[in-house]
């Protein structure tokens, strides 16, 4: 077999080249013999052509050396699979690059096309999408970028290596397990493998289901002998309420006030999760008054619970240098979220502002409760509440099973649509520029911004997103302030929850419509709320365009306005809470 290159892939996956020093065909030569390049696998431009023979003898000859060459071929898979068998114990799985293998030869055996199988050229043969929907971009950046010609194709034996490669790291993660693999030797994008049930080691490779099917994203622990090792400071989880989870590290007394009274205020029963400083490091105040709204275990009455978790971050700033706390989410950090064999272990990843960390985070506290049980993810910093913040919310009542297969409802939130969008936001322009690059960003500039800071949803569907997210940073490692922003774009307009288990929809809301919980105000800086008609100074509420009550506001401080009749209630607020925790310390 002289000048033909075999080069292995793990798993036992051989992909042959012909030297493009040989004389090839030319596309008028082949047409007057009745072959295309599409039918033959030929590719003018990857030059995977054979010889060209004008004696019938010669022919021969070339036909017997390439019918070797797939023999010998098929006998080093063989051996190489079984030795890869024997070695790991695995007798049962295969990958899906194993079925791309045993799929392509299942083919080749049917179709009479005397072209070698060695020789396939590849167009799109991986194509990073779970769904086939043209109209709809792929979740990653696309592992075949176009040629200078427009074509998809691969040219080189390193190229398609290192591509697979690629595709195989994925695939041992869980992702793109049903990728649709295809090639021009059966003729233009026809599947060669759609992706089987990995779990079946039939032969079904003349069977493809075009049925979408359902993903699952990795857990955040990184390995399965993993567990949860971070546990609340004080308070305790009550599974089967609502529960709202912030981050609210570094805040003096007024800023926990506002939040928790107004929220109280709507008549809220549920749990209240928080992640603060460290004890020794907590504002004057601030521990004593999260710890009057913990209910003891087992009581009966119910009210709103508070649960408070003190991560012990271990942070350092751009020069490398320890500091410590998070210094308002500019520091780079990491925490000991998880236990092995019931000892702490360090950070499995590494260090990301605690914006990013805090899906992690999230989705621990997530765990905590049960499939139905609504969720809203928020900033504590610049949020209030004027109204129940469940009341109205479409639920899929499914989170325990049932007609929706045990899934829920997310609801994100978007920014006003008018005044900003990802391409004007610097900021947010420079989050998906810097996780996945120009031209993903260049499909979404156009689109509005939805605000990662306020995000609703059924445990189950929220537990699947909070999976989703700590798996951008996985695979972007983006350490940028704010690039979970950019994550949170990113997987909604690429369409990445789609057909995710747990999650039966995603329902967007504009800014400030009455059907929506949340109204973000940050994009609305052109004028004060009150010319926009969505504060009301008499009642001192913030509105929705159609002149109803927000249920939660967030982003206030941006308005002069609103920021000082809000910091005129804190004060209060605070006093009111200062008088009657005085009174309650004289009775004792």
């Amino acid at each position: 077999a002289r000048g033909v290159r075999s080069e292995s892939l793990n798993p036992n996956v051989y992909v042959c080249f012909f030297p493009p020093k040989q004389k090839i065909h030319t596309e008028r030569t082949m047409k007057r013999r009745g072959v295309t390049p599409a039918a033959s696998g030929l590719s003018r431009r990857a030059g995977n052509t054979i010889t060209k023979h004008t004696n019938a003898f010669h022919k021969i000859q070339v036909a017997i050396l390439l019918l070797f060459l797939a023999m010998l071929s098929m006998v080093l898979y063989s051996v190489t699979s079984l030795s890869s068998s024997e070695s790991t114990g695995d007798t049962g799985t295969h990958t899906s690059l194993q079925q791309f293998v045993k799929s392509h030869k299942s083919s080749l055996r049917e179709h009479s096309n005397p072209s070698p199988p060695e020789s396939i050229t590849v167009d799109e043969l991986i194509t990073h999408s779970i769904s086939q929907n043209p109209e709809k971009p792929p979740p990653t950046t696309t592992a075949f970028p176009k040629n200078k010609d427009g074509v998809g194709w691969v040219e080189g034996e390193k190229r398609v290596k290192k591509r697979l490669t690629k595709l195989l790291e994925r695939q041992s993660r869980g992702l793109d397990l049903g990728v649709p693999i295809t090639t021009r030797f059966l003729g233009d994008a026809t599947p060669l493998w759609e992706g089987e049930d990995l779990s079946n080691t039939a032969d079904n490779t003349e069977e493809h289901s075009t049925k979408e099917q359902s993903h699952t994203f990795p857990i955040p622990t990184t390995n399965k002998s993993y567990t949860i090792g971070i546990l609340p400071t004080f308070g305790h989880h009550r599974p089967s309420v609502d529960a709202i989870l912030a981050f609210a590290e570094g805040y003096d007394l007024p800023q926990y006030v506002i939040f928790l009274e107004t929220l109280r205020q709507t008549g809220y029963t549920g749990d209240v999760v928080l992640s603060v400083a460290t004890l020794e490091r907590l504002a004057r105040g601030v521990e004593g008054y999260l710890r009057s709204y913990v209910l003891d275990i087992g009581e009966d009455k119910e009210g709103m619970n508070v649960v408070v978790y003190t991560v012990p971050w271990l942070c350092t700033n751009k020069k490398g240098e320890t500091v410590n706390g998070v210094k308002e989410g500019m520091s780079l950090c990491t925490a000991p979220f998880y236990h092995h064999n019931g000892i702490p272990i360090p950070d499995p990843r590494a260090a990301r502002p605690v914006a990013t960390a805090r899906y992690e985070l999230y989705w621990i506290w997530s765990t905590r409760y049960e499939g139905e049980s609504m969720m809203l993810l928020i900033d504590s910093r610049d949020a209030f509440f004027q109204l129940p913040p469940f009341v109205g919310v479409e639920r899929s009542g499914g989170g325990g099973g049932g007609e929706s297969g045990g899934s829920g409802i997310l609801h994100f939130f978007e920014e006003n649509s008018t005044a900003i969008n990802i391409g004007k936001s610097s900021f947010n322009a420079r989050w998906i520029r810097e996780a996945y690059g120009k031209e993903s960003f260049d499909k979404i500039k156009a689109k509005t911004v939805i605000c990662s800071g306020t995000t609703m949803g059924e445990q189950i569907a929220i537990e699947s997103y909070l999976r989703a997210m700590v798996l951008q940073f996985d695979e972007t490692h983006c350490i940028l302030k704010g690039c979970d922003q950019g994550f949170h774009n990113y997987i909604h307009y690429f369409h990445v929850l789609e057909n995710a288990t747990g999650i039966q929809k995603t329902v967007t809301h504009e800014q400030g419509s009455a059907t929506s919980a949340v109204n973000n105000l940050a994009a609305l800086r052109d004028k004060p709320l009150k010319e926009h008609g969505l504060w009301d100074p008499k009642r001192e509420l913030i509105l929705n365009w159609d002149g109803s009550t927000s249920a939660i506001v967030h982003q206030y401080d941006r308005d002069k306005a609103v920021n000082i009749v809000i910091k005129k209630r804190k004060d209060k607020l605070v006093a009111e809470w200062k008088k009657t925790s005085a009174q309650a310390v004289e009775r004792l």
